[in-house]
């Protein structure tokens, strides 16, 4: 930042970096700086979905989902944060919708974790046993994390909590967003949650 503050690919890096560590405000700030740069690179804008999410600013995702399906109409980013937008919202049929349709732009992994949440949200709790089983079968313990998020909205806590040690020492990559990612919220008053936190030694 300090060698090449005009630069939207490197306000886009630094803007990833303060959203994970719970900067909302910079990391947006530097993203929409980045867009004015660049404003005909989806890229950016999609990243802004994802820091409006870390940020709990569901709406906002909602709102500016357009700007980036008119430059990348087939843009992962769009579905994906639709869906999630909408789950966080309490709109859980709007995220079926999303996540059912093969003409969304969602990976197999990320279709089946959407729709564990909205069918268990729903009442339909064997379907989204059988998503989330699914989803395991596609990823063994490399996707431990995305289990665990989806057992901390299902308020099954003390699930959520050993497949977050599993992600621990299996994949602690995929604990990057564990600060700031609103689907471990209801862990965060739990001791081990806070104890992993703090292990990961996350900059303040």
């Amino acid at each position: 930042m300090a060698l090449a503050p005009g630069s939207a690919a490197v306000l886009d890096g630094y803007a990833g970096f303060q959203a994970i560590i719970g900067h909302h405000d910079a990391a947006l700030a530097a993203l929409r700086r980045a867009i004015r740069l660049d404003p005909q690179n989806s890229r950016y804008r999609e990243h802004l979905l994802e820091s409006l999410s870390w940020a709990r600013r569901f709406e906002d995702v909602l709102g500016a989902i357009p700007d980036v399906r008119a430059l990348n109409p087939q843009s992962y980013y769009a579905a994906f944060y639709s869906a999630t937008a909408n789950l966080a919202l309490g709109h859980p049929e709007l995220a079926r919708q999303i996540c059912e349709s093969l003409a969304t732009p969602l990976e197999q992994d990320d279709r089946h974790l959407c729709l564990a949440l909205a069918y268990h949200a729903l009442g339909k709790i064997a379907q989204a046993k059988k998503e989330l089983d699914e989803l395991q079968a596609l990823q063994g313990d490399l996707g431990a994390a995305g289990y665990a998020a989806v057992y901390a909205q299902w308020g099954e806590l003390v699930s959520a909590l050993r497949w977050l040690a599993t992600a621990e020492r299996e994949n602690r990559a995929s604990l990057m967003a564990l600060k700031v990612d609103w689907m471990f919220d209801p862990l965060r008053n739990q001791p081990r949650f806070q104890a992993l936190e703090t292990q990961l030694n996350f900059p303040p």
